[in-house]
């Protein structure tokens, strides 16, 4: 106890070493802090938003769907499965879709399109395809509030069929029932041009007329699920499986994000890796600067503690004085330095970085690049900073407790 009182007032004895030290401390915590928030939090934010844009954190289908879809591996969107998904807290919101492929005429103009059949009020609570229409409006939340079969196109398709807001598009494709499904639609919205052609030609008309028009009844293929955080797409997934097959509900895959789009999520850990090699440089250039700063401030102190061995104090006091002091000011500087970098990451949380050039991962295009407000970017500066001056203060505390006090006295 008296060691750790002299070990506290010797941090303040000396104000100035003390406050050169510490300095070092909290510009080190703050740059490792920024640069992990930057580093986790930036990528945390374009995995938010791709899988807002369309995927979804899970989706459910029939087996073998996602390897070969198939117009025909559909399965009933029941209250059963709404219930049970509805039950689980980290679910945010859920949203059924048909898939099928058509194609769409105008005049004597055609081609191929993606036809989704979507629930308008379940997919606003899901992705942001809402927020994506450019021209006219989203989809009317009821087929019943609409005076005609209603139309959302990309604008690839807009301008291959010389469509605009209130033409009327032909589709033809095929119905579930073997018959040939046919219907003419309203297009009521067309789609913001996207830097690499995502959602280009696709169609979005509302899940019932998509039913109705492919005749399948109630049937859908795919149900997508947001939750409270990607990260928890994987184990939310084997708590789905785990739950449906006690309900003995056998008919169904759940998939995470991960799985469904593989590429992006490869190009993501790939790109996850090369930053926390940069993490790591940014790691050690801090852990080098605070060894030389606790270093220095602890050898010009060895006439101190030549002057404490040749009155008596025994070496494992002087040990333990050196490495409780270099503690105690690394967890004051530390604090400090959560206190400095919190305000200084919340702009970059918030605003982000304007780019001059937008780039595009994932069909999502980035113009502002942000941090994130993670645990990691405080956890982490700690962790390195008490460590490193911890263990940095070990070599010199083991010098200065054997250190002779003749020769001691003698160092200026």
């Amino acid at each position: 106890m008296i060691i750790m009182r002299i070990a506290f007032r010797n941090i303040f004895r000396q104000q100035r070493r003390s406050l050169f030290t510490a300095l070092s401390m909290i510009i080190g915590f703050i740059l490792l802090a920024v640069s992990f928030g930057f580093g986790e939090g930036g990528y945390g934010h374009i995995i938010e938003m791709f899988t807002h844009s369309s995927t979804g954190h899970i989706q459910i289908h029939s087996p073998g769907y996602l390897e070969r879809p198939n117009l025909y591996k559909n399965f009933q969107y029941t209250r059963q499965l709404q219930t049970l998904l509805k039950n689980i807290p980290q679910i945010q919101a859920q949203a059924p879709r048909i898939h099928c492929g058509t194609l769409a005429f105008i005049d004597k103009k055609t081609t191929a399109t993606r036809l989704t059949g979507v629930a308008p009020l379940k997919e606003k609570q899901l992705s942001t395809l809402a927020d994506k229409v450019g021209q006219g409006q989203f989809l009317d939340i009821t087929p019943a509030e609409a005076p005609h079969n209603q139309i959302i196109i990309g604008n690839g398709l807009a301008r291959i069929l010389k469509a605009s807001i209130g033409s009327d598009i032909a589709l033809v494709s095929q119905g579930a029932d073997g018959s040939i499904a046919n219907d003419l639609f309203k297009v009521v919205g067309i789609l913001k041009k996207e830097v690499d052609g995502t959602n280009r030609n696709n169609a979005y008309i509302h899940i019932y007329k998509a039913q109705e028009f492919l005749a399948m009844g109630s049937n859908i293929h795919e149900v997508a699920v947001i939750l409270t955080s990607h990260k928890k797409s994987r184990q939310i997934t084997k708590t789905i499986k785990k739950q449906l097959k006690q309900a003995n509900l056998t008919e169904y895959e759940v998939h995470p994000w991960e799985k469904i789009e593989e590429l992006f999520y490869r190009s993501m850990s790939a790109d996850k890796k090369g930053n926390w090699i940069f993490l790591f440089i940014i790691g050690l250039i801090v852990a080098l600067g605070v060894l030389n700063t606790v270093l220095m401030s602890i050898l010009e102190r060895t006439r101190e503690f030549g002057v404490m061995r040749a009155v008596g104090t025994r070496p494992s006091h002087i040990f333990l004085q050196i490495v409780l002091e270099t503690l105690g000011l690394s967890f004051m500087a530390t604090t400090v330095g959560a206190l400095c970098a919190g305000p200084i990451l919340w702009p970059f949380v918030i605003y982000g970085i304007p780019m001059e050039q937008p780039i595009t991962i994932g069909g999502i295009e980035i113009s502002t690049f942000k941090a994130g407000f993670v645990p990691g970017a405080f956890i982490i500066p700690f962790l390195v900073i008490v460590i490193t001056a911890t263990l940095v203060s070990v070599f010199p505390a083991i010098h200065a407790s054997r250190v002779k006090p003749v020769d001691a006295m003698k160092t200026h």
